[in-house]
Order: structure tokens, then sequence, then C-alpha cells
């Protein structure tokens, strides 16, 4: 991916993800993915290659509790998977 991935979250809303060109001005692109509602405070993303090709993106969940044995998720969701939303031009718009 040439591109940067970006997560954004509002508290108590789910997170949402962005695909950015990294363009000074541009604005970023949202992907939307499947049902992820699992998924409520991602915080981590990095792409996943297997036998050096692209697969996809591992994003990783800071919902767990240790003092509960409760455990943090992740996901796998292959490229194929992401849709990316219409080119948005500019800030703000």
């Amino acid at each position: 991916m040439a591109h940067y991935l970006i997560v954004s979250r509002k508290p108590g809303k789910a997170f949402k993800l962005w695909l950015w060109d990294g363009v000074l001005g541009s604005a970023p692109n949202r992907i939307r993915v499947g049902d992820i509602k699992d998924l409520r405070q991602a915080e981590g993303i990095t792409p996943v290659r297997l036998n050096n090709e692209p697969q996809g993106i591992l994003i990783v969940s800071d919902d767990g509790d240790g003092t509960r044995g409760k455990q943090g998720h992740y996901v796998f969701i292959g490229y194929e998977q992401l849709d990316i939303g219409k080119k948005r031009t500019g800030k703000g718009k």
C-alpha cells in the first residue's frame, strides 16, 4: 500500500478507518469494512504479507481487561474486503 491508514474514534462510538495519499491538503477517503462491531477500540493497524505478497490488514483493538481476564480483539481483513468510498477533495469537504 502506498498510502497511510488512519484510525479515528469519538468516545462511545465505533472507530472509522481512513486511507490518505499523504498529499498535503488532500482529504482522506473513508474505508468501510464489513461487520466488525466487536472491535470498538481499534488502536493499531498493520499491513499483512504472506510469501512477500500483500494480503490485507490486521487491526488490533485495546478492549481487553487484564483484571477480569478479558482479552483484547483483533481482526484480519483482506484487501478485497475493503470498500473505499468516493474520493474527497480539499479540507472539510
